[in-house]
Formats: structure tokens, sequence, C-alpha cells
């Protein structure tokens, strides 16, 4: 199920303690502490992926890991029957293993899109605000200069699906404008304080946005995208100037001006 931007997950871990949080800016941040038991953030670094849901409900979602007989890490869960969506009530939760070293890779890297997780261990916490960041940088490069809010969670939703076959066959062709209906108030706490944070975007009127269509500023979030999906483009676009009779420069930032620049650059992030 492929899904690492949508509001679809509630973690059932222990959060981290905050007495041994320290604070890392996500943006420029590395896993300087290789040690998963001394890796800390500051507790409220990421607030913005606490997402609200029912106690009860949540208390339910618990007793589901007395069923494994394992140690359990880091748990969530997801699906319609943890945050619903427009016109469809099957309460259906779903659930994965993954090692925590594979899971903050994949979200930092997006090598696969298959993960979606939302809060509570520090590096996954990290990983995920990262994940987001990278999310919102990536619809802004798919959209036009002014562009609604709807239009922004549509086509972070959207990333989820590129690709998935379901979406032609077999899926509710309606599925992403039905979870961001439902779920608009869920997408305003996880990327509003994001969107604040970005000089290149800003909001005009309620629910209206305007971003820096500038190539310079386009160029900027083609660098910072995640590593998998920067080589793509990268490759793409490669293969645009050997059709042409031309070679890749050699000057990073001069590629991705010129990608920028290019009235193919949606179809190249697109790939």
């Amino acid at each position: 199920f492929l899904s690492t931007t949508m509001p679809k997950a509630a973690t059932l871990a222990r959060p981290t303690s905050p007495e041994s949080a320290k604070d890392t800016p996500y943006e420029t941040s590395q896993y300087q502490n290789k040690s998963e038991n001394s890796f800390r953030l500051s507790p409220n670094f990421g607030k913005n992926q606490h997402l609200p849901i029912d106690d009860e409900f949540k208390e339910s979602l618990r007793k589901i890991l007395l069923n494994f007989n394992a140690p359990i890490r880091y748990s969530f869960a997801y699906g319609s029957g943890v945050f619903p969506q427009k016109g469809y009530e099957l309460e259906e939760i779903k659930y994965g293993v993954i090692s925590v070293d594979k899971l903050c890779k994949d979200l930092m890297d997006w090598e696969t899109l298959y993960i979606k997780i939302l809060q509570d261990d520090a590096r996954v916490r990290l990983s995920q605000q990262v994940n987001l960041a990278n999310a919102l940088r990536t619809a802004l490069l798919m959209l036009p200069k002014d562009f609604s809010e709807e239009q922004l969670y549509l086509t972070i939703t959207g990333l989820s699906y590129e690709g998935d076959f379901r979406k032609y066959v077999g899926e509710n062709p309606h599925k992403i404008k039905n979870i961001v209906s439902r779920q608009a108030d869920t997408f305003k706490i996880l990327y509003g304080s994001l969107i604040q944070g970005f000089s290149n975007v800003a909001f005009v009127s309620n629910s209206k946005l305007q971003q820096d269509d500038n190539p310079k500023a386009r160029a900027h979030l083609l660098e910072k995208l995640p590593r998998a999906l920067r080589n793509k483009i990268r490759e793409q676009y490669g293969l645009h100037l050997v059709r042409k009779g031309q070679t890749l420069p050699s000057d990073d930032k001069e590629v991705y001006r010129d990608i920028a620049s290019s009235d193919e650059c949606v179809n190249y992030v697109k790939t």
C-alpha cells in the first residue's frame, strides 16, 4: 500500500522522554548519535505529527499488540478504519513489520515510497519530518505559481499513488479527493507549520497560496528532494539531453537550474 505523505497512520509506541531530548533542526541534521538508545530530539520537535485520535479507539489499537509475542519497539496503524475517507466506511486496519533502520532510510531517501508513520521514536520522528518537508517540496514543483490549499493537499496525496496500478484498476477513482475532503483538518496540522517555514511559498488569502516560480527558487527545491527521486529526475533530464546530442553539465547547480527552467520540469518530477 503506497503512502508516505497521507495522514492515515496512528502510532502506538512509547513516546520519547522529554528529559533526554535534544534540539536538532531536521533540515541540516545527520544522525550524529548512531546508538539507538542515545538519539534524542526536543519533545516539541515534529509536534505537527501528533494527530488527534479518540482515546478509546487508540486503546483498542494498543490491545492488538498483545497478539504479538515479540519485542516491538515502534508500531503504527493505518487504513480507513483509523482515519476515514469520504464515501468509504469499511473499518479496515492494516499493519506492517520493518526494521527502524530501513523505515528511516525509506522516509529520508524515498527508495520505495512504501512506508507511512507519524511519531514517537526519535529517529523515526526526525525522518518523518524530513519526509513531510520533501512531500511539500515535490508538490510545489508540480503546482503553478498560484494554487489553493486543497490543490496542494490533493497533489501531496497523489504522490502516494503515482505508479500504483490500483490507481487505474480496481480502485475508487475519487479516492484521493475523498481522503483530502475527509481529512482536511489533519492535513493542516501536518503541513501548516511547514508551509510557514518555507520562504518560497505563503498564504495570500484564507485558502489561497502563492509560490516563487523563479527558476532559481525551483532549482533550490530540486536540490533538496530525496536522493532517489533526485537521481531519477537527473536521469530523465540526462536522457533528454542525449537525444539532443548534448551532455549533462558537470556542475550540479547548473543541472538543477536547467531542469527548473525546462518546460518538462513537472514531468521530470513525476517520473
